[in-house]
């Protein structure tokens, strides 16, 4: 269609855009969270998927934020923090909790995920614990 009024080359970089987009879309609805609650009141986020731009809608969707315990831990051993606006996200979850007098912790980061937490102490409070590399709290004071 684009060739009618264009040429090819830009025709087919139009392509490659929109195939992108629509790429990215669809990705980003595959994020799901396994949710358990154990006996000492703490609630488990298990994370699968990629939070990344297309999906941080969706992951936000996840928290049930007003009926969550005082302790609520984000798991993600199956899941991968792309970029910065997947930082952001889990950033304003945090303040959230915060808000409300809950801790929040997060647990099993891979290495390439504490690095970009690491590198958006711009963006948002992070506080990594180099004792127990497991956890990274958000202290927000």
């Amino acid at each position: 269609m684009i060739t009618i009024f264009s040429d090819l080359a830009t025709a087919v970089i139009v392509g490659v855009i929109v195939s992108a987009l629509i790429f990215a879309w669809e990705k980003g609805k595959v994020i799901y969270a396994n949710v358990e609650e154990d006996v000492a009141g703490e609630k488990t986020y298990k994370i699968n998927g990629t939070i990344f731009f297309g999906s941080v809608l969706n992951f936000k969707d996840i928290f049930d934020f007003d009926n969550d315990p005082e302790e609520v831990i984000l798991d993600l051993k199956y899941a991968k923090v792309s970029d910065y606006s997947a930082v952001e996200a889990i950033s304003s979850i945090t303040k959230r909790y915060a808000e409300q007098g809950k801790q929040f912790k997060i647990v099993r980061l891979s290495d390439d995920c504490k690095n970009l937490f690491r590198n958006a102490d711009v963006l948002a409070s992070v506080h990594i614990d180099d004792v127990d590399t497991d956890l990274i709290e958000f202290p927000y004071v």
